[in-house]
């Protein structure tokens, strides 16, 4: 069926296109529809030919034609962030629905306007074939199932990390303490900064400040995207929204964490790399780093993994901006922090538009209960 995906945008080929399909489709349906339990692809099948009908004139009924370039866009979302999880699943569930949701409002690469307009689509398979009504209606169950990140869970990930990428090396270069704490940095900088995976990815050296023995400041900005020219982001624009550009002031408590982060930066100052997190080509030997190439998501992509194998909880990367979060509001209550910091503050600091959002989506309020 992925073969739907390829649309020809000239006229005449585009009619023999959409008849091809049609015919495809309803041969499939009428099979389908001849067994006694009806399978989720008879969904995703009507769902498709609804889309097909949306470019069809013959089948518009007077309402507003898309064009066909409109509608490989449209079956490339539904396939994406709604047909793989039902695949997936073999069900038309409301745990699929939550995973369909968290997909499209947890993608650090979708924008908020970009966001809204998946969402739309989504729901309107969801109004034809489920017996909810939108995505609106499941959300508030979503943030359940995901989990904060305890700080003794970080130091077991740091062990289990330095294991794995220290095992080939031999002596204290400054190459080698890139490719050392390379992956480790990259957790606790997530951990310390509540940014996005992609917003650290993509910093520049000079992006990252030593402003104290322990204090940093992390700026969240174009530069690094612009640099690279990175194809992920050419269509968003960027950044998320305009709240995401930002400055993160950030302290390091914990002494072996922060040696950690110092003994990287020393090896990145030597190797004169652009990027915090330069690129690694690591299929040939000797292992080269890149000074003018970024690092790849490949290679930190079994990260999650990894913290999920230590929780044994729904703990994706994206976790650890809950667990700062949380930590926040935490220190806030206790009043360990100097200067209290308001709620609109924090929105500010961890990029969000809006001090509701950090607080109904990122505050596990019933974990601070207990940690309180």
């Amino acid at each position: 069926l992925k073969g739907v995906l390829q649309v020809p945008y000239e006229k005449r080929e585009f009619k023999k296109y959409l008849n091809r399909w049609y015919k495809y489709i309803n041969k499939v349906l009428e099979k389908e529809n001849k067994k006694e339990e009806k399978s989720v692809i008879v969904s995703i099948l009507e769902s498709t030919r609804l889309l097909l009908h949306k470019a069809d004139k013959e089948e518009s009924y007077g309402k507003k034609v898309i064009l066909p370039k409109t509608l490989k866009e449209y079956l490339r979302i539904s396939f994406q962030y709604a047909f793989k999880y039902i695949i997936a699943e073999g069900d038309i569930n409301e745990d699929v629905l939550k995973n369909i949701e968290m997909g499209i409002i947890y993608n650090d690469n979708l924008r908020l306007p970009t966001q809204r307009k998946y969402k739309r689509l989504v729901n309107l398979f969801i109004k034809n074939q489920t017996t909810f009504n939108t995505l609106n209606k499941i959300q508030s169950a979503i943030h359940i199932n995901r989990s904060i990140i305890f700080k003794n869970e970080i130091d077991i990930l740091i062990e289990r990390l330095l294991d794995l990428d220290t095992k080939d090396l031999r002596r204290k270069t400054s190459s080698n303490a890139i490719l050392m704490y390379q992956r480790v940095v990259f957790i606790i900088l997530l951990y310390y900064t509540g940014a996005r995976k992609n917003e650290l990815r993509t910093r520049l050296v000079k992006d990252m400040t030593v402003i104290g023995k322990n204090t940093f400041s992390l700026d969240i900005n174009l530069k690094g995207i612009g640099e690279q020219k990175l194809v992920e982001y050419n269509k968003g624009g960027g950044l998320k929204s305009t709240a995401t550009k930002r400055r993160i002031r950030f302290q390091i408590d914990d002494d072996r964490h922060l040696k950690i982060i110092k003994r990287y930066l020393q090896g990145i100052e030597k190797k004169k790399c652009k990027f915090l997190f330069p690129g690694i080509q690591s299929k040939n030997k000797p292992i080269k780093i890149y000074q003018k190439k970024l690092m790849t998501e490949s290679y930190i992509d079994d990260l999650g993994k990894h913290l999920q194998g230590i929780t044994n909880r729904y703990t994706p990367l994206h976790s650890l901006r809950h667990s700062y979060v949380t930590n926040k509001i935490k220190y806030m209550l206790d009043g360990e922090i100097n200067r209290v910091e308001t709620i609109f503050e924090l929105s500010n600091q961890i990029g969000h538009g809006s001090p509701e959002v950090t607080i109904e989506w990122y505050a596990h309020l019933g974990i601070l209960k207990l940690m309180i």
